[in-house]
């Protein structure tokens, strides 16, 4: 396929006013009703897309409950595992909502290294079969099995300085990326921390489907080619950032959203009028290839008062981007990758400091995270 051809990423709608037999339908009432506009035909469409969405996602959540609950009969895992294995995506993801409510509500967070009573046991048996109504079917696993450890590896603590939320977490190698990527967004000072929200040209997403880095680790090459050519030669250091990947599949173009620093390292030169953040952005908007007329909205930059929450929002996704990701490109006659792809971009300074981060404030357990922070 030439990189001219971008046909699968067409957003088109069914076709109307045919019957199944190919056979035109009858001409539709000489008047437009609220229900035939184009807005309530928008709307459906939407909606529709919303729920495969959440199908596919509450699917695939689904499968890894049932994996860490039944590890031996579900043979999504191997036989060593066991369903108490810390590195949990969904159990963080739920401690990370838990987490972004306490400081929406001016709650103090620490982060405690002290184990908590095990809830979730190994189950006997074989997992309940699946229902046609996945996404419920989610919610009540949910309900069952991973919000009862969430609550427990959550414990309220007096201090002098009030009420803190000590949330007990794994050591980091023990830790899903879920937990690291509040890390790697943590070690950033809450003044100099701005958003990535980055939209993709079907070219350069073309070129990252072909890309044996994967998605991400292309992404990221583009990222820091385009610092190196604008920020690096004004201040000699290349500014930290990671980013999360995200595709719903065929209804659009994957995109980015995470977060960066623009804060300035000591000894660097600082050039008079030159905005990092302003420069950042632009060259966000070069790694992500030409839009036409919406580069200008292409990306665009916010403060970040509530961290957990921002990572909430930004892993809502991981299984179904994953799934996706490798079902394109089947789609596109491409090879599988070798190992299994990443769906974050990080760069390395970042990883030293989150890390460092996670281990302090792991040890230290005090209060590290509350609003504006």
């Amino acid at each position: 396929m030439g990189t001219e051809d971008y046909s699968w990423l067409n957003r088109k709608r069914p076709r109307r006013g045919r019957t199944k037999a190919g056979v035109k339908a009858s001409a539709p009432a000489p008047f437009k009703t609220r229900a035939s506009s184009p807005l309530a035909r928008r709307r459906r469409y939407n909606k529709s897309k919303d729920a495969v969405i959440l199908e596919t996602e509450a699917s695939l959540e689904l499968k890894e409950i049932w994996a860490r609950r039944y590890p031996r009969a579900s043979g999504l895992v191997s036989k060593v595992s066991s369903a108490r294995s810390r590195q949990n995506p969904l159990l963080h993801r739920e401690l990370l909502k838990r987490i972004g409510k306490i400081v929406k509500d001016g709650g103090l967070v620490a982060l405690s290294k002290r184990a908590p009573r095990l809830v979730l046991k190994e189950g006997k048996g074989k997992p309940p079969s699946k229902t046609p109504w996945a996404a419920r079917s989610t919610r009540i696993a949910i309900n069952r099995h991973l919000a009862p450890e969430a609550r427990k590896r959550i414990k309220k603590i007096t201090t002098s300085t009030g009420t803190v939320h000590a949330v007990s977490v794994p050591g980091w190698d023990h830790a899903s990326m879920v937990l690291k990527a509040l890390a790697y967004g943590a070690a950033i000072p809450v003044s100099n921390r701005a958003t990535i929200n980055l939209n993709i040209s079907e070219k350069v997403a073309l070129d990252a489907f072909r890309s044996r880095k994967g998605f991400a680790g292309y992404m990221e090459d583009r990222i820091v080619r385009a610092l190196n050519e604008t920020v690096v030669p004004e201040t000699g250091f290349l500014p930290d950032f990671m980013f999360v990947v995200e595709f719903y599949g065929g209804f659009e173009i994957p995109h980015l959203h995470g977060v960066y620093d623009t804060s300035w390292r000591s000894g660097a030169a600082s050039p008079r009028g030159f905005d990092l953040r302003e420069v950042f952005d632009q060259a966000l908007r070069t790694a992500g290839g030409n839009m036409g007329k919406a580069t200008a909205r292409q990306q665009k930059s916010t403060p970040t008062d509530n961290l957990p929450g921002w990572f909430d929002y930004n892993t809502k996704r991981l299984f179904v981007t994953e799934w996706e990701l490798a079902l394109q490109r089947r789609r596109l006659g491409l090879p599988a990758l070798r190992k299994r792809e990443s769906l974050f971009g990080i760069t390395k300074n970042l990883r030293r400091r989150g890390k460092d981060w996670y281990l302090q404030a792991r040890a230290s357990e005090a209060p590290v995270l509350w609003p504006n922070s």
